[in-house]
Formats: structure tokens, sequence, C-alpha cells
């Protein structure tokens, strides 16, 4: 193999990286948010008249999902422009804003999906 392909290969495995990791953070903090309501949340599954999208998914709770990524991807990046062999990016930022905001879409077409299978049954 080639310096070069070696080179690019390690680019491409760090920026995935970066999008997955921060895609994964944003996930476990809708999770978080989630399942501390989840006492209030059951009670409202239980009502006669079905089941909402909204008692498995809101809004704010992506929000602060993609705003804890941002604040957490932009504090790394800070971190790493005082270390001599790494270099902070606002390209880096954007890209793990953009793992989270693909996640919060991804958990909103599956909370859509369990909501429709479940008024269904």
């Amino acid at each position: 193999m080639s310096p070069a392909f070696i080179e690019q290969l390690n680019a491409v495995l760090r920026k995935s990286g970066h999008f997955v990791g921060y895609a994964i953070l944003s996930a476990l903090v809708f999770f978080a948010l989630r399942n501390t309501a989840r006492d209030r949340l059951q009670k409202l599954r239980q009502r006669p008249w079905g089941i909402h999208l909204r008692d498995y998914w809101r809004l704010e709770w992506a929000w602060l999902g993609v705003l804890l990524t941002i604040v957490t991807a932009a504090f790394d990046e800070i971190h790493q422009t005082f270390i001599p062999s790494r270099t902070g990016r606002w390209q880096d930022v954007i890209l793990d804003t953009g793992g989270a905001i693909l996640t919060q879409a991804l958990l909103y077409l599956l909370a859509r999906r369990a909501c429709r299978l479940r008024t269904a049954a």
C-alpha cells in the first residue's frame, strides 16, 4: 500500500470516528432525557385514547442532544489547540454536529415507526 493511501485512509477513519462518536453522544443525551421522564410517560402510554409520537420523541430532547454535542465538540477542538501534536478545527465541530443532527433525524423516524406500529396493533 502506498503512503498516500494510508494517509487518506487514516483521515477518513478519523473523521468517521468524529461523526460516529458525537452521533452516539447525541443519542445518549436524548435517551437520558427521555428515560428521566419515564415514570410520567408510562402513565401517558396507558391512556385509553392511544399513543402519540410525543410519547416517544420530543423536539426539546433532540435539541438538547444536538446542543450538548455542539458544546462538547467546540470545547474539544479548543482543547486540541493547546496540544502541540493536535490541531483544533471548526470544520470538525460542523462534522460532529452533522452526526448529531442525523442521529436525531433517525430517532425521529424510528419513533414515528414505533408509534404507527403501536397504534396499528
